[in-house]
């Protein structure tokens, strides 16, 4: 039984990067639409929609090995509620690349019209301070989870602003 535990934890953290890793695509691909759109750069806006097909990979693959998780291992307290938050980040997260491959969409759609920096600028902070808003919300709900403020989180999405 303890190996079965043992494996239960392992696959655990294994999620919890792959989580992180899908934060990290969801991040690069809104960063790149956000220049895209402040430089008007189909080039660019083309990168991000080819990218999101990685984004959506990585979030079936997470929910699928979540779900398994409920299924096989009947998790319970903490564990439980870390899948949970675990399958509604993910959720968000796949949003944002989403959301970042509208932008794109829309910016090759405005090629050729005059370019609004001011908006840009203000729509990329507002943005980034969304992303930090969740990264610090992550790491305090993964706290809770652990029954312990102090605890440490074993991962954080790397962002910027």
């Amino acid at each position: 039984m303890r190996e079965v535990r043992r494996r239960f934890h392992e696959e655990l953290r294994a999620l919890e990067g792959e989580v992180q890793r899908t934060g990290t695509q969801a991040q690069l691909l809104l960063e790149r639409a956000l220049q895209a759109l402040a430089h008007s750069d189909p080039t660019i806006c083309d990168k991000v929609i080819r990218g999101d097909d990685e984004v959506d990979q990585l979030y079936l693959d997470v929910e699928r090995r979540i779900l398994g998780l409920f299924a096989l291992q009947t998790p319970v307290a903490s564990d439980l509620r870390l899948l949970t938050a675990l399958l509604h980040i993910n959720l968000h997260l796949e949003r944002i690349a989403d959301q970042a491959v509208n932008m794109a969409k829309i910016t090759k759609l405005a090629d050729g019209l005059p370019p609004t920096p001011r908006c840009c600028s203000t729509l990329g902070r507002w943005a980034r301070s969304r992303l930090g808003w969740w990264g610090w919300r992550w790491l305090r709900l993964r706290a809770v989870i652990s029954n312990s403020r102090a605890a440490s989180p074993s991962w954080t999405i790397p962002l910027t602003g």
